[in-house]
């Protein structure tokens, strides 16, 4: 009777540990798509940004360059260049879900591709996200 009231007590605080740990995770997961050589989403690469394409462009009064089209500028990575966006991903745990969310106006219209911006996805559910969940998963049942 103690080995199952021992069970019972270990799989009181599971679910909220599995979902804190699913969170942290999966948050780590979508801020590594800013970093160097990780800006695809499922093995397919994110449309690369005209910056890269065109030579710096020097400003009209010859006072530098003009925006966005510095020698720096070509070499950045996509989606970064404040680091606004990434810094901004948060979590919450709900009852039976995580909710990832951005208060960054733009986040949306990146992830999805809308209002003629091609799609950079950085957050969902992806294959090798979801391995790391299940392992996760596995190694918290397997330690009961």
């Amino acid at each position: 009777m103690n080995k199952l009231y021992e069970i019972a007590q270990k799989l009181r605080g599971l679910p909220e540990k599995i979902k804190r740990q699913v969170a942290v995770t999966a948050l780590n997961h979508y801020k590594d798509k800013f970093t160097a050589g990780n800006d695809e989403w499922e093995g397919k690469k994110w449309q690369e940004p005209l910056r890269k394409k065109l030579a710096p462009i020097k400003r009209k009064d010859g006072k530098g360059y003009r925006k966005g089209f510095s020698p720096q500028d070509k070499t950045r990575h996509t989606l970064v260049k404040t680091g606004v966006l990434s810094r901004s991903l948060r979590y919450r745990l709900e009852a039976d879900k995580v909710v990832f969310y951005s208060n960054v106006i733009y986040a949306k219209r990146h992830n999805e591709g809308l209002d003629g911006m091609p799609k950079r996805q950085f957050v969902g559910m992806e294959k090798s996200l979801e391995k790391k969940i299940e392992k996760i998963i596995k190694e918290n049942l397997e330690n009961l």
